[in-house]
């Protein structure tokens, strides 16, 4: 599968990306104190269900950091 997730399976411990229905990707976040899910940049709340939620999906791992930018360049393989 594509890793994308329904809405109502949405985390509420850690940052992810969902798709809008514009289609647009976003990075959003479970706001403990109001109970509700923004979006990360603005604050904005995105209930989470279709079309400002219609699936989510972990964020990808960090490229790796060295010591200098070509120890990182080439530690992810870029020329």
């Amino acid at each position: 599968m594509n890793g994308w997730n329904p809405p109502e399976t949405a985390p509420k411990d850690r940052v992810f990306i969902i798709t809008t229905a514009g289609p647009q990707q976003d990075l959003c976040f479970y706001d403990k104190k109001d109970k509700v899910f923004r979006d990360y940049f603005h604050r904005q709340k995105i209930p989470n269900a279709w079309p400002h939620m219609v699936a989510w999906k972990e964020l990808g791992e960090p490229a790796e950091v060295c010591n200098s930018e070509a120890e990182s360049r080439q530690a992810n393989g870029w020329k």
